[in-house]
């Protein structure tokens, strides 16, 4: 009976079902598109694939998962108001509440398998030019395609227990159904609590708050502050949103002719954004996170020069200690000769380790790298190689004393500014700048704890035509490697050569690869916030077609109707991506530091892509939309 029934509905709703089955389907295939990059062994391989790049695959995937939660929740809690009256027929002719659970169950069973498996094939095609795309931005040719088992067994686990929740959820209401209640669930309204004078104040002066707040206190906790605006100021939008009716009449109320005009448009918001106010708060979410991510990669794609030549000053550098990275004169004459551009520089800065820590002497500063330091005998400054407000967080964990062989130092000052290039030792070590004669006296010291090292920085006329000098460079250092130490691997990774070319590329893929990622995201948020209000306005059609035909008896035109349908439609499709674009315009303007106006353009211009976008999706969803209404109304022209 079950199963005959499912059916009989699935034939009668078709287009609805098949609209459901592809948009489920489309969302598993994208998830399993992400999940075959985000488990291949290989490229999420540290020692094979810099995790600059593999790192970035988690957060647009945690953005899927999200997404993919919210919308089919929100898809199936649509079909399963649109089915309520159904239910109420059925349970009057004999139908128990058992059986609706029952029917539910096998619905709900048979739709996130089918989804799940088409999904899944589907998925299997589209992954492999996803990856390829992929691998062409980030130049890894060599990285081979291969689908993992746990790609499909997560994808697997995950949706199931996506359905297993919505089934849950939908059986525990369904126990409460009564035959009055879902007889009546198609005329009734949907309450709007928070539509109040009082609550939008509230809203507004939270989303206020935020932004002073983001504003004034960002420098002090940044992960804190961000974190409270944030949440402060999505309280402040949903409170805002469901008070579209309050604030729209005091606007239209400062004309007395438009909001006579738009007295039928009010009073269809005032009782239709119960339910709008879900899409739309979800609408603003999404799109202000897949903007701000969009804008950052762009930014970094801007910054990609200014930032390859910050962190390393110097086209080409590297450390040589002991035997490691040890290279010959000649060796390293011959390879700057071999490239398109001369050499101009060649400096060596030497130094002191100690287990994690790194000494270096003032006077090897001031006079190889010309900056003006002199240190205290007994003492010593910390050195942070890094660049202020970049807008990036950074350990700048001081040490006030430090013990080297019985004496101990006391910190005097700390200095943060990139001296020379970021080391991958370096970076996992701590620097400290001492005075002449303590270096001296440290470097005297017989003990096997210390060694002594340099930092080679290589310097050329034209940085950008060094890309086959660093090669080589770095190939010879390896070759070096095994030939001194016999097992270079450990050698190799730590004692990386660096170049400012090397650092652009990495920084111009790293943002693209960012780009391309977090594009499809916002291209999926669209299509998918296109195809809830798309599930909304087919779910409702019958009740607001029933709607439209009282109002239109008593002599209001289809002008007029077509007029207030067409706002209600603005409303959804374009007040998101507006509250969208001015979230991100205040967030990415106090966050992005010492590029607050370039960042600010750009989330701007992204901002108006997306408005663009979603202007032509409500254009074709009007004419759709109206064009369903018209023949309703045959008997009299506009």
């Amino acid at each position: 009976m079950i199963n005959k029934f499912f059916f009989r509905m699935f034939r009668a709703n078709f287009r609805r079902y098949v609209l459901f089955f592809l948009s489920s389907s489309f969302t598993v295939m994208i998830f399993f598109s992400y999940m075959t990059i985000l488990t291949n062994k290989t490229f999420m391989n540290p020692n094979i694939v810099n995790p600059y790049y593999s790192d970035m695959v988690i957060a647009p995937t945690f953005g899927i998962a999200l997404f993919a939660i919210f919308f089919i929740f929100y898809v199936q809690a649509s079909f399963e108001k649109f089915k309520r009256s159904e239910y109420g027929v059925l349970m009057m002719i004999g139908m128990t509440k058992t059986d609706i659970v029952r029917n539910i169950i096998f619905e709900n069973s048979i739709i996130g398998f089918i989804s799940i498996v088409s999904g899944g094939i589907l998925g299997r095609i589209f992954s492999y030019i996803f990856y390829i795309i992929c691998m062409k931005i980030l130049d890894l040719n060599s990285i081979s395609y291969t689908v993992s088992p746990e790609s499909y067994l997560y994808t697997i686990l995950f949706f199931a227990i996506i359905y297993t929740l919505v089934i849950t959820f939908n059986s525990l209401i369904a126990l409460k159904y009564s035959i009055i209640n879902l007889l009546k669930s198609s005329r009734k309204g949907f309450g709007n609590i928070l539509n109040s004078p009082i609550f939008a104040i509230i809203g507004i002066s939270f989303i206020i708050v935020a932004s002073v707040d983001i504003s004034l206190n960002y420098g002090l906790d940044k992960n804190f502050v961000i974190l409270r605006s944030i949440i402060l100021y999505f309280i402040g939008v949903f409170l805002l949103i469901s008070n579209i009716y309050f604030i729209l009449s005091k606007i239209l109320k400062l004309s007395p002719k438009k909001y006579i005009k738009n007295i039928l448009f009010l009073s269809n918001i005032k009782y239709s954004i119960g339910q709008s106010k879900k899409i739309l708060f979800l609408g603003v979410i999404f799109s202000s996170i897949t903007i701000f991510f969009i804008s950052i990669a762009a930014l970094f794609i801007f910054n990609a020069q200014k930032s390859a030549t910050e962190y390393a000053p110097y086209d080409i550098a590297f450390e040589e200690i002991e035997n490691i990275n040890k290279i010959s004169q000649d060796e390293l004459y011959n390879i700057v000769k071999s490239g398109d551009t001369e050499p101009s520089d060649d400096i060596s800065v030497e130094y002191i380790g100690t287990g994690s820590v790194k000494i270096f002497s003032d006077l090897e500063i001031r006079e190889k790298l010309g900056y003006n330091i002199n240190v205290t005998s007994g003492c010593f400054k910390n050195l942070f190689q890094i660049v202020p407000d970049d807008g990036y967080l950074h350990d700048i964990t001081e040490i006030d004393k430090i013990n080297i062989f019985d004496i101990t130092y006391i910190c005097e000052d700390n200095i943060e500014k990139v001296l020379f290039n970021r080391l991958t030792s370096l970076n996992n070590s701590t620097l400290i700048i001492i005075s002449s004669q303590d270096y001296l006296n440290i470097k005297q010291n017989k003990s096997n704890d210390i060694e002594v090292g340099q930092i080679r920085l290589l310097d050329f006329k034209d940085w950008r035509k060094t890309s086959v000098i660093a090669d080589k460079l770095s190939q010879t250092l390896q070759n070096n490697n095994i030939k001194y130490n016999g097992n270079s691997f450990s050698a190799n990774r730590i004692y990386e050569l660096s170049s400012k070319i090397a650092t652009y590329n990495k920084n111009i893929k790293g943002a693209s690869f960012m780009l391309f990622l977090f594009v499809f995201i916002g291209l999926l948020s669209l299509f998918s916030f296109a195809a809830m209000i798309y599930f909304k306005m087919m779910i409702e059609f019958e009740d607001e077609k029933i709607k439209y035909k009282k109002i239109y008896r008593i002599g209001i035109t289809k002008k007029e109707l077509f007029s207030v349908i067409s706002k209600e439609l603005l409303i959804l499709f374009i007040m998101p991506i507006i509250l969208s674009i001015i979230t991100v315009d205040i967030y990415i303007y106090f966050i992005s530091a010492n590029e607050s106006l370039l960042s600010l353009l750009i989330a701007s211009f992204i901002g108006f892509i997306y408005f663009v976008i979603q202007f032509v999706f409500y254009m074709v969803y009007k004419r759709y939309y109206i064009g369903k209404f018209n023949g309703i109304f045959y008997n009299h022209k506009v």
